[in-house]
């Protein structure tokens, strides 16, 4: 019994004269400022002379970030949109900007809706939300009825530029 009553006392003592250290480290991620544009192809369909021609086009944003966004569909003249076709012919067309009724709920600030962007001196702007899901928003063009032009393919090329602060 006096073994044992040695034994615990030296172990008692032995655990008093313990010392514990500690470390920590500090964690971390940066996740840089990424924005991304993307759009679909619009296709008009085939121009009829009594009922004219119409189709969409979706352009979808997705920032990380709250983003400023100038949206400027571009000409290199100070003209109207067209569609150009054979021999130089050329076809005017309407482009709008038609936002959904509830795209404010998933990423736009003060949305710019129906805007018409046939002229090039026609401009906007808007500020994307940061979403995981993106935004998107609706093209739509439109050729008036009441045209005779040449028989062909008609083509135009519209550039959107999202620029943001990373």
């Amino acid at each position: 019994m006096k073994k044992l009553t040695a034994s615990l006392l030296m172990l008692l003592g032995s655990l008093a004269l313990a010392e514990t250290r500690t470390a920590s480290t500090q964690v971390t991620l940066t996740v840089l400022p990424d924005c991304s544009i993307s759009a679909t192809d619009m296709d008009l369909g085939v121009y009829n002379a009594r009922t004219g021609a119409a189709g969409t086009a979706t352009v979808r944003v997705k920032c990380n970030i709250n983003a400023d966004v100038t949206f400027a569909p571009n000409r290199a003249d100070n003209s109207k949109r067209v569609l150009n076709g054979p021999g130089g012919s050329q076809i005017p067309y309407r482009l709008q900007e038609i936002l959904p009724p509830d795209q404010n709920d998933i990423g736009f600030d003060n949305p710019f809706a129906n805007v018409d962007f046939s002229n090039t001196d026609t401009t906007g702007s808007f500020t994307v939300k940061s979403t995981s899901q993106g935004s998107s928003f609706l093209l739509r063009g439109t050729v008036a009825p009441g045209l005779w032009k040449p028989a062909g393919q008609y083509t135009d090329l519209i550039t959107f530029t999202m620029t943001y602060t990373p």
